[in-house]
């Protein structure tokens, strides 16, 4: 742990020596409200298990852990908060397979409760929305706003499978970009002193306008469907 934390940051004795006691109650509460968390999520999770294994309960099983898992590493960044950029990596990476599970929930919607498949799903919902009229489906928030004036974006078409693999890309590449964004921010903050406080600015400005293009892409693939 000691190579993913940043020194300059307070250790929790510091912590204590600025306010003991309103750091007791937040540490109490924080433990509290995670403990609680993790129980409710745990008792729903097993309740959903009780139903045939179809891929609409396994997405519900996995979107269910986002809520506990901000709660909990939330928790830990003020327990440890020298540890706090390497939680706030976890938790990206969560929060960015939670955005993927939710839109794969609704084509899961689209195409019906019985599917076990992901490819099945997007076979099954494509066939639904091809039978709509063709429409300017890419001129939605927030990517198609800006957007107007070029061709392809004012074009009509048919929602085929080909545009519901589209938008499955879209929000796949979240996936990987979010948390790569985050490792690269907590490579740079631990540079510290190393660095100079204009370059780590730079790169962080960098490496955060890459992580806004991938997530307004994948809500971009979200307002599509």
């Amino acid at each position: 742990m000691t190579g993913c934390v940043n020194q300059a940051l307070p250790r929790i004795d510091h912590m204590f020596d600025i306010a003991p006691t309103a750091f007791i109650v937040l540490w109490v509460i924080g433990f509290i409200l995670s403990v609680l968390s993790l129980a409710f999520t745990h008792r729903q999770q097993q309740k959903l298990r009780r139903h045939a294994a179809t891929l609409r309960r396994d997405l519900y099983v996995d979107l269910m852990q986002l809520g506990p898992v901000i709660c909990v590493f939330s928790y830990l960044s003020m327990v440890f908060p020298r540890a706090i950029y390497l939680f706030d990596t976890a938790q990206a990476v969560v929060e960015a397979r939670a955005l993927f599970d939710f839109g794969m929930l609704i084509i899961n919607y689209l195409a019906g409760e019985n599917v076990h498949d992901p490819r099945d799903a997007r076979a099954r919902a494509s066939a639904i929305l091809s039978k709509q009229a063709p429409a300017r489906y890419l001129l939605v928030p927030p990517i198609g706003c800006f957007c107007v004036c070029v061709p392809i974006f004012r074009t009509k078409f048919v929602f085929d499978e080909d545009v519901v693999r589209f938008v499955t890309k879209l929000m796949k590449q979240f996936i990987v970009v979010a948390p790569a964004v985050s490792v690269a921010k907590l490579w740079i903050e631990l540079q510290g002193p190393d660095n100079s406080l204009v370059e780590n600015s730079t790169s962080l400005m960098i490496v955060g306008t890459l992580g806004l293009i991938s997530a307004l892409l994948a809500v971009w693939g979200l307002f599509i469907i």
